[in-house]
C-alpha cells in the first residue's frame, strides 16, 4: 500500500515537473516568436525600401547610359569645337554685338541730324524760289508796261502818217509777248553754266562741313531757278516767234478798202 502512494507521488511530481517545464518552454516560444514576428516585419520593411531604392538606381543608371550616349556622340562630332574654343567665340560675338548696337545708336543720331539739316534746306530752297518767282512776276510786269507804251507810241506815229486811212486789220505789237534783253540772255548763260557744272554729292553718306552744305544747298536752288528760267525763256522764245510770223505778213491781215 505504502509502495503505491510512493509510485503515485512520484508521478504525480513528475507531471508536475513535466508542466512547470512546459510553461518554460511555451513562453520561451512566445518571446522568441514575438522576436521573430519582430524581425520579420522589419525585414519586410526594409525590403520595401531597399525595392523603392532599386527602382531609382535602375532608373538613375538607365538615365547615365543616356548620357553616355549622347556625350560619345558629341565627343565624336569632329566639326564641334571643344568647350574652351566655344566658351572664346562666345565673348567674341557679345563685343561684336555690343559695337553694333553702339554704332547703330550712333547711325540713328546722325541720321536724324542729318535729316534735319536736309529739312532746313528744303525749307530754304523754298524760300529762295518764293523770292525769285516774286522777282520774276516783277520784272515781266514792268516789261509789259514798257512794251504797252511803246506799242502806244508806234500807233500814234502811224496813224498821224496815214491821215485817215482805216487801220482794221493792222498788226499790233503783242503785250504779252518779250523780247529777251542782253541782261536775261547773261543770266540763262550763267545758269547753263551752273547747270553744266558737276554738282555735288546730294547724298549723305560722308560727313559734310557745315560751308560745304550751304553750297550744296545754293547750287540746287540755283538747278532749280534754271529749270524755271529755262522754261519761261522757252515760252517766250514761241511768242516772239509767232509775233514775227504776224508781222512778216501783214499784207494778207490789211484792209485794202
Amino acid at each position: 500500500m505504502l509502495l503505491d502512494f510512493a509510485a503515485l507521488a512520484d508521478s504525480v511530481i513528475r507531471i508536475q515537473l513535466l508542466r512547470n517545464s512546459n510553461e518554460a518552454e511555451r513562453k520561451r516560444y512566445a518571446a522568441e516568436k514575438a522576436k521573430i514576428e519582430a524581425t520579420a516585419a522589419a525585414i519586410r520593411e526594409s525590403t520595401a525600401s531597399l525595392r523603392l531604392q532599386l527602382d531609382a538606381a535602375r532608373a538613375t543608371l538607365a538615365r547615365r547610359k543616356t548620357y553616355d550616349e549622347l556625350a560619345e556622340r558629341i565627343t565624336s562630332n569632329r566639326m564641334l569645337r571643344p568647350r574652351e574654343d566655344q566658351t572664346t567665340q562666345l565673348h567674341k560675338l557679345e563685343s561684336e554685338i555690343a559695337e553694333l548696337e553702339q554704332e547703330s545708336r550712333v547711325y540713328a543720331q546722325t541720321w536724324a541730324e542729318r535729316r534735319e539739316q536736309f529739312g532746313r534746306i528744303v525749307e530754304e530752297g523754298r524760300q529762295m524760289l518764293r523770292l525769285i518767282r516774286d522777282e520774276k512776276e516783277e520784272a515781266e510786269r514792268k516789261e509789259g508796261m514798257e512794251g504797252g507804251e511803246e506799242g502806244l507810241d508806234e500807233g500814234a506815229e502811224g496813224s498821224s502818217a496815214k491821215g485817215e486811212t482805216s487801220a482794221v486789220g493792222t498788226p499790233r505789237p503783242d503785250v504779252g509777248g518779250q523780247t529777251p534783253n542782253p541782261a536775261q540772255t547773261s543770266q540763262l548763260a550763267v545758269q547753263k553754266g551752273l547747270l553744266s557744272a558737276p554738282s555735288p554729292a546730294a547724298s549723305f553718306g560722308g560727313a559734310a562741313s557745315p560751308a560745304r552744305r550751304d553750297d550744296d544747298s545754293q547750287n540746287d536752288s540755283r538747278e532749280r531757278d534754271a529749270d524755271m528760267t529755262e522754261s519761261g525763256e522757252v515760252g517766250n522764245e514761241s511768242e516772239m516767234e509767232e509775233g514775227e510770223a504776224e508781222e512778216n505778213t501783214p499784207g494778207e491781215k490789211m484792209d485794202v478798202s
